[in-house]
């Protein structure tokens, strides 16, 4: 099921963020804000993460480089990963706005 995250894709993200957490941190590194922003931006990549590979489920299963994904080789049924992807974005947007901003969730939603 960690597959379906694709975790390193997801840490990229991760270090990005946090780069211009750091970058546009004028007077200081809030730390418990970039602790905030990082959790709820990781639960939206992961969420981003899995419904491209439930979107992409057929395609993936015609290929060699992603046939043995868990969606084509059967391990995860798509209903699943549907939810499981929503349910993600749908946290890390409710993280980052209640924690961050309501502009940060918004802009997340847009992805």
């Amino acid at each position: 099921m960690m597959e379906l995250i694709k975790p390193r894709l997801v840490f990229l993200v991760l270090w990005s963020v946090t780069l211009g957490f750091l970058i546009g941190s004028r007077a200081g590194v809030d730390f418990l804000l970039l602790l905030k922003t990082l959790a709820g931006a990781g639960l939206v990549a992961a969420g981003s993460m899995t419904l491209n590979q439930y979107l992409e489920r057929e395609e993936d299963s015609r290929m060699k480089r992603t046939e043995g994904r868990p969606l084509p080789t059967g391990q995860v049924k798509p209903g699943t990963a549907l939810l499981l992807g929503i349910l993600e974005a749908i946290a890390g947007i409710i993280v980052l706005a209640a924690g961050v901003n309501f502009l940060t969730a918004f802009l997340s939603f847009l992805v």
